[in-house]
C-alpha cells in the first residue's frame, strides 16, 4: 500500500478559540466553511499551550516547534538582558525571535509560503514566499485599511 504524501499544508488558527465551543457550533451547523476544513484536515481539540499561556508565546512556538526559552518570546514584551529594566521590545515580532520558521524550513527544501495575517511574523521573514499582514499591537487587525 502507498501512502500519497500531501503537497501542501495550510494552518488555520483562531486565537482563544475553546476547541469544545468550536465543534459545539461546527455540530450546531453554525460554521460549515470550519466544518469542511475539519473534514478535510485535522483538528487538534486537545493540543496543551506554552507555559506562559500568552498569545505571542504560544503562536511563535506553534511556528518554530522550539520553547520559549529557545525561541525568547517569553511575554506581550521582551527584555533584552544587559539593557535597563524599563526598555522592553513587543514580543509579537519576528525581531525578537530565535528559532527558526516553519515556512524558513520549508523555503530550504523549495517550497513556497503565504502567511496571511501570522502574528509574530512581522516584519517579513520568509526566504520564499509572500506576506500579507502580520499583525502585531496597532496593526489594526486588517489586511488592508481604509482611509476613513
Amino acid at each position: 500500500m502507498t501512502t500519497k504524501r500531501p503537497e501542501k499544508l495550510m494552518l488555520f488558527g483562531i486565537d482563544s478559540a475553546p476547541p469544545e465551543l468550536t465543534m459545539k457550533f461546527v455540530e450546531e451547523g453554525a460554521l460549515p466553511n470550519i466544518e469542511k476544513i475539519i473534514k478535510r484536515g485535522v483538528f487538534f481539540d486537545n493540543a496543551l499551550p506554552t507555559y506562559p499561556t500568552l498569545t505571542p508565546t504560544n503562536w511563535t512556538t506553534i511556528v518554530t516547534g522550539a520553547t520559549p526559552g529557545t525561541h525568547g518570546i517569553t511575554d506581550f514584551m521582551v527584555h533584552h538582558p544587559g539593557e535597563p529594566l524599563d526598555k522592553v521590545y513587543l514580543g509579537f515580532t519576528s525581531q525578537e525571535n530565535s528559532a527558526e520558521y516553519i515556512w524558513n524550513s520549508a523555503a530550504r527544501v523549495g517550497k513556497r509560503s503565504v502567511l496571511v495575517k501570522y502574528t509574530a511574523s512581522w516584519p517579513p521573514c520568509l526566504d520564499n514566499g509572500v506576506q500579507i499582514d502580520g499583525c502585531a499591537p496597532n496593526c489594526g487587525h486588517h489586511i488592508c485599511r481604509d482611509n476613513l
